[in-house]
């Protein structure tokens, strides 16, 4: 054994004896292997050869000898700033105002409750409701008056986007008092 500068050298194992050498179990058979579909054919030349680059280099003395070579350019923003379309929210439609409470749920005045409800409705471009969500509602009775009515008789004075008619969603409150 050999030490170098703090590493060990261990000198290489001794041969087995003959004896334990035939010991060791022959290596398995070989297995017969499928000869391959195709032949793998490498070519020998690129049929496809590169052409060099050639790199002229700029003059000596060109140019006021700072940086590396680099060129800045200034990218100019565009001269017209980016513009927020103007758009309006819907509004119920003052003509058909009248038609935007419900009628009251007979249910309802027989068991002598009033009652609110608020509701999401999608009005369209020509200022019908398309759909109605509940929001929240006392009974599920006033929510199906005003869902029926906001289908049937709601008008509105739909959204705009730069003065296109849009649809979108606007939340309405309804509230249900008992006449006197």
């Amino acid at each position: 054994m050999v030490n170098l500068q703090g590493y060990e050298v261990k000198p290489d194992p001794a041969p087995l004896p003959p004896a334990e050498q035939e010991k060791k179990s022959p290596p398995p058979p070989a297995r017969p292997t499928a000869p391959p579909d195709r032949e793998l054919v490498i070519p020998l030349s690129d049929p496809f050869p590169v052409q060099p680059l050639i790199f002229t280099p700029a003059p000596l003395g060109a140019g006021s000898g700072e940086g590396a070579g680099l060129v800045e350019r200034k990218v100019e923003p565009d001269s017209t700033p980016a513009r927020t379309p103007v758009v309006t929210g819907a509004k119920p439609d003052p003509r058909h105002a009248g038609l935007l409470q419900p009628p009251y749920p007979t249910s309802m005045i027989r068991a002598g409750l009033g009652g609110l409800v608020v509701v999401r409705v999608l009005v369209g471009s020509d200022g019908r409701v398309k759909a109605v969500e509940q929001v929240s509602a006392t009974e599920e009775a006033f929510f199906r008056a005003t869902r029926d009515q906001a289908l049937s008789k709601w008008r509105f004075k739909p959204a705009t986007s730069d003065g296109k008619a849009i649809e979108s969603w606007r939340e309405m409150t309804v509230r249900f008092v008992l006449p006197d």
